[in-house]
């Protein structure tokens, strides 16, 4: 396909901004990266099969972001097809569990049940990601993680083929999965949805617990300037921190 028909195609396919050269610049928390070849945002499963299905019809790369929070986009900008991801939906189900799109932000995942009275995400109110995204890279926060509390996910490939993934085939470790590439620059599974494990609690309590996180995460972490919140992994026993004290370099 030329430049234009893929745009056209996109636009065709009703894929909401649909176009070429998206400054990435406005889709990451460092507030840097290069424009996009093209760009589109999904906000239903059947958007994300279009937008792949497109950009494979082309022979173009495809990459899926989601809140942007822990890529680094170069001011080349990105090659190929990006799609961001606003699938949204959340509903409790029998377990209890959340059930929820990937395009959910933490954030509101942890309001959500805090408010409906369920216990097991208030954690997940301090990551600024998707819980899709959190999924691929096992984010975590406040002791807890997803591999603690994911009970499955669901992913597509490029075919179009789902399956459902448990923790264990996800092989979760200390921010890594199976789903995880280094210097990703091509999609292959997506995230569509996911399953966390919730149980009861007063109202009260849970939205209590989510106003602690958050002022801790006020207190530790910047929130105003452009940043990636918790840059470094900590070392194992330990923690980047204090490693970073040590060499004399906080705050540089």
């Amino acid at each position: 396909m030329m430049s234009q028909d893929i745009v056209d195609a996109l636009q065709r396919a009703g894929l909401s901004r649909a176009g070429a050269g998206e400054p990435m610049a406005r889709h990451t928390s460092w507030r840097i990266g290069g424009p996009a070849d093209y760009f589109c945002v999904v906000e239903e499963e059947q958007q994300l099969f279009e937008a792949v299905s497109i950009a494979k019809s082309a022979g173009i790369p495809w990459l899926v972001l989601g809140g942007g929070n822990n890529i680094l986009v170069s001011d080349d900008g990105v090659e190929g097809l990006v799609i961001l991801n606003r699938l949204r939906g959340l509903a409790i189900e029998d377990g209890p569990t959340l059930a929820c799109a990937a395009g959910v932000f933490f954030a509101k995942a942890a309001q959500f049940t805090a408010r409906q009275g369920f216990t097991g995400m208030e954690w997940g109110i301090s990551i600024p990601g998707t819980v899709g995204a959190g999924v691929v890279n096992n984010a975590g926060a406040h002791w807890s993680d997803v591999s603690q509390a994911l009970v499955s996910a669901d992913v597509v490939d490029d075919k179009g083929e789902s399956r459902r993934l448990t923790p264990k085939m996800l092989l979760y470790r200390y921010r890594q999965s199976a789903l995880k590439r280094p210097h990703l620059i091509q999609s292959t599974f997506v995230v569509t949805s996911c399953r966390f494990r919730l149980a009861p609690t007063e109202p009260r309590a849970a939205l209590a617990r989510l106003e602690e996180f958050r002022q801790h995460r006020q207190e530790t972490q910047p929130i105003k300037e452009p940043s990636a919140g918790s840059t470094f992994k900590n070392p194992p026993g330990g923690h980047a921190g204090a490693l970073i004290d040590r060499a004399g370099l906080k705050g540089r």
